[in-house]
């Protein structure tokens, strides 16, 4: 009987052991997990230097109300003989056009990547809610993705989607060399566009554009050189613009790296002549000049010879310093489109601007 006793005594410890690592591991997990429900709303004010710093500060030790938008589109109204669109926040923007269902840059959780596991546990949490769920999302056709940085290319959104449509997927549009990201995705139904190419087909044609951007992400597994679109969406003999990211100006080359001095675009020629109806173009963040701000989304709709412009990238995110800005940039361009702006077929006065939520329509 002494083995069988010393047997186990040594069973009976290493079950304390593994318990004990059981317990120190889950009282860890669960540290950990509170940590993400509670930092955010912690009135600390640690000095941290540097774009990681203040991101950090903001979007993890600092509290920001998250907001709920007035409206909810109701997608039963929208009629597949007219274009609707819906802004859902940063440049996610919902598009029937005559029946063909575009979704840009779909960012529709709570949080958005890095770091990307666990769902963006751990990520840049939005600030404005989206106002729908993916599952009351209609069928999407395509995806549209303008570039790889993680407040335009999440993963969690798209596989969301993919998982909706099962039995009819959508297209995945991505920029030139940006396949590498979805190689964890399999059974995808992915087109890489650059921008010498275009998709055209019965239902729709969509040709990429140059913007004024760059594709990687430092310090990141997408610290890799790839591509970075805007896109014409066009059907019907009308044409929808949508920006992704731009500046006004040049100011980088290919590879992302800073040019010496910024260079002057031709708009009109680098979209492609096109006379959108109307052009989706970015507004906030323009502390950092590698994003538009709203007096130049206005001046690049009239050098295009835009009908009307649909504003994104702002409110939904915090990605740079809040106290730099004087107003914040829907405030800006809602007093830009007061002053009676023209555009080619109006006058932007005469026009509710569509907020966040909201069904707009084109005849």
């Amino acid at each position: 009987m002494g083995w069988m006793s010393v047997i186990g005594r040594k069973c009976f410890m290493n079950k304390q052991k593994f318990l004990k690592l059981l317990s120190g591991t889950s009282i860890i997990i669960i540290i950990i997990l509170l940590s993400v429900q509670i930092y955010p709303k912690l009135p600390i004010n640690f000095k941290l230097s540097g774009y990681t710093g203040f991101m950090i500060k903001e979007n993890k030790l600092k509290h920001q109300p998250y907001f709920h938008p007035d409206f909810k589109p109701d997608f039963s109204k929208w009629d597949n003989n007219k274009i609707s669109f819906c802004l859902l926040g940063h440049s996610t923007v919902l598009i029937n056009f005559y029946g063909v269902y575009i979704i840009t840059d779909p960012v529709l959780f709570k949080r958005i990547g890095p770091p990307e596991f666990m769902n963006n546990l751990f990520g840049i949490r939005r600030i404005t809610a989206c106002p729908v769920e993916v599952r009351k999302l209609p069928p999407i056709s395509y995806i549209v993705i303008s570039h790889a940085h993680y407040d335009h290319l999440d993963l969690p959104s798209i596989k969301a989607l993919i998982k909706k449509q099962k039995k009819n997927p959508p297209l995945i549009i991505i920029p030139s060399e940006t396949s590498y990201i979805f190689k964890s995705m399999s059974d995808l139904r992915l087109m890489e566009l650059p921008w010498n190419k275009k998709l055209s087909n019965s239902e729709i044609t969509i040709i990429p554009f140059k913007v004024e951007h760059y594709g990687t992400v430092a310090n990141t597994v997408r610290n890799k050189k790839s591509g970075f679109n805007g896109y014409s969406f066009i059907k019907n003999g009308k044409t929808i613009m949508f920006f992704g990211d731009t500046s006004f100006k040049k100011l980088r080359n290919r590879d992302g790296i800073r040019l010496k001095s910024p260079e002057s675009v031709d708009w009109k020629k680098q979209t492609g002549n096109r006379n959108p109806d109307l052009a989706i173009i970015p507004i906030g963040d323009y502390y950092y000049d590698n994003h538009t701000s709203p007096a130049q989304a206005v001046k690049i709709g009239q050098m295009i010879n835009a009908a009307g412009i649909l504003p994104v990238h702002y409110n939904t995110f915090i990605l740079s310093p809040p106290e730099k800005y004087k107003s914040s940039p829907d405030s800006i361009m809602k007093s830009l489109l007061s002053k009676k702006i023209k555009f080619r077929n109006y006058e932007t006065s005469d026009l509710k601007f569509p907020e966040i939520g909201l069904s707009c329509y084109l005849d």
